[in-house]
């Protein structure tokens, strides 16, 4: 059996450690930062009991869900987050066996995915289409055309900046999950629309976002990014008012 070289680790340097295992796994920023907000929940509650990472038990574990009020979904998740810590403590010699191996994850019902279908699609655009601003109505049916083809998530389009199109080729470039870059097709009346918007802004640095928000900063004189819970709302009102 190897010597737990690293039993002393405290929690800091168990989490420095992790944070850069991650990092060289290639693990985005928003993961990383997720992982450690319930890590250092955990670690909270260990601290009271004046724990190391390597004092740890099953019971701390166990101890951690039961006092917090948390669905299914989101207990499965953290399970997992402190499946993997523990199973890195076991790798890096700071403990023998990983204590939430035998932690039961919970059973995740399944969501019934909703399809819209041609004539609800329609729908959207129409509505959209009819919107009284016709900036908003401009910037929100590329949105939807990207949203559809190819299929961006709602953080994609959030983060996408001028210097990620490639019109005259009708592609994208969007960073995906793991940070990892990928070059998707886009259609011709997508990148019409795209280039009409832009040809219309103040400022076209390679650096800004693609879609802003139509409500300018009074500190900065700018129009800022548009946020992802507002491009959520945004598409969810337009659903709500126009589909089944």
């Amino acid at each position: 059996m190897e010597e737990l070289i690293n039993k002393d680790w405290t929690w800091d340097e168990a989490f420095a450690a992790y944070k850069s295992e991650l990092i060289f796994n290639e693990h985005s920023e928003d993961a990383i930062k997720v992982r450690l907000i319930v890590l250092n929940a955990f670690a909270n509650l260990a601290k009271q009991n004046d724990l190391l990472p390597a004092n740890v038990s099953q019971l701390t574990v166990k101890e951690f869900f039961t006092s917090r009020n948390i669905k299914t979904n989101t207990k499965a998740s953290q399970t997992a987050y402190l499946n993997h810590f523990f199973s890195f403590l076991v790798d890096s010699l700071v403990v023998i066996d990983n204590v939430t191996a035998k932690i039961k994850t919970p059973k995740i019902k399944s969501k019934e995915r909703v399809i819209l279908n041609e004539n609800e699609i329609d729908q959207v655009y129409s509505f959209v289409d009819g919107l009284k601003r016709s900036s908003i109505s401009a910037r929100d049916s590329i949105i939807i055309d990207l949203l559809l083809v190819p299929a961006l998530r709602v953080k994609e389009l959030a983060n996408l900046k001028i210097k990620d199109l490639f019109l005259d080729e009708l592609k994208i470039k969007v960073v995906r999950k793991g940070g990892k870059e990928q070059f998707l097709p886009i259609r011709e009346n997508t990148a019409e629309q795209i280039q009409v918007m832009l040809d219309q802004r103040v400022s076209c640095l390679p650096n800004e976002n693609l879609f802003l928000s139509t409500r300018i900063n009074p500190e900065t004189g700018e129009y800022p990014p548009l946020a992802k819970r507002t491009i959520q709302d945004n598409i969810h009102k337009y659903l709500i008012s126009n589909c089944a």
